[in-house]
């Protein structure tokens, strides 16, 4: 099982300071109702590191990757039970989390 980040969807938009790795990062979400989309902002220090969208599978700032600026370690929304294969506003935080990959199972 992987290491969860902890997401309280009824406070949507909010945000909170996490250590990833040895950097601390500030992630802050956000939904849009009508696309039932969540995103994420990453920052670090007064940096907007990026906003991404949290798609199913895929790699949180992936595409944006910068060596030294993100945390090291793959993010990503999946279920592990393998019951969904989207995010929804049901399922997130229920089947679905925000997972780390930190090499460890």
């Amino acid at each position: 099982m992987r290491d969860r980040i902890p997401i309280k969807k009824d406070l949507i938009p909010y945000g909170f300071d996490i250590i990833l790795g040895s950097d601390k990062f500030n992630l802050r979400f956000a939904y849009n109702k009508a696309a039932d989309l969540f995103t994420c902002r990453l920052k670090r220090g007064n940096e907007i590191l990026g906003i991404d969208a949290l798609i199913y599978g895929v790699e949180l700032f992936g595409d944006i990757y910068r060596s030294g600026s993100f945390p090291m370690m793959r993010i990503e929304p999946i279920d592990e039970s393998d019951e969904a294969k989207e995010i929804t506003w049901d399922n997130f935080t229920h089947t679905v989390f925000l997972t780390i990959d930190n090499g460890k199972d």
